[in-house]
């Protein structure tokens, strides 16, 4: 699965395609994630004349990385750069990396330096 996590705000106002936000990422068997992001105003019917970001997010391991990617947007909010960060969650700990969500983000997932850090899951 992929969840987006984004800041507790006190309404939808204030939330942008600025705002900050957070894929967290969990593989299945085949190393194989995906989700989606939903947004618009939050009030009102402005869904109906397409003012609203639909986005759906893939991930996928190979070797010892993990890429996730926009593979589709709907919507009038749809976005050429979304920057955030990707946190992969698996056995070892929380695999973090930073980029733009929509081009897309690859993870390492052996505590390698290029843009990605790990933190040890507790107990370990």
């Amino acid at each position: 699965a992929i969840v987006p996590v984004g800041p507790v705000v006190q309404t939808t106002e204030s939330i942008t395609p600025q705002t900050p936000l957070t894929l967290v990422v969990v593989l299945d068997q085949a190393g194989q994630a995906e989700g989606r992001l939903y947004e618009d105003a939050g009030d009102g019917y402005g869904f109906l004349k397409e003012e609203y970001g639909l986005s759906s997010f893939t991930a996928k391991k190979q070797g010892l990385r993990v890429t996730v990617q926009c593979t589709g947007q709907e919507g009038k909010w749809a976005c050429e750069k979304r920057l955030g960060t990707i946190a992969v969650v698996d056995g070892q700990g929380v695999h973090y990396g930073f980029g733009d969500l929509i081009s897309g983000v690859s993870v390492r997932l052996d505590g390698g330096t290029d843009g990605g850090t790990r933190v040890r899951g507790s107990g370990q």
